[in-house]
């Protein structure tokens, strides 16, 4: 097909025509392979996972029940490791 990828839009090599770009739907649209998430963008196979459909479910808020957050007093000794 000859595409080229800026961060100007997707373009057809040949006549340098836009075909997508204006966003991130319309330029995962004009592949065969569905759109990959951002948080699962890491260059370890979620190209070929997303053509197979193997791309994992991203945790959604409403499956979060709590948070944890501490904090303690507790001084460090002198000399102790850091």
């Amino acid at each position: 097909m000859g595409l080229k990828l800026s961060e100007y839009g997707l373009f057809r090599l040949e006549g340098d025509i836009r075909v997508a770009g204006e966003t991130e739907e319309g330029v995962y649209g004009t592949r065969p392979a569905p759109g990959i998430p951002p948080e699962l963008r890491e260059n370890c196979g979620e190209i070929e996972a997303a053509a197979e459909g193997r791309l994992p479910s991203l945790l959604e808020p409403a499956q979060i029940r709590g948070d944890l957050h501490m904090h303690t007093t507790e001084n460090r000794r002198p000399g102790s490791a850091r």
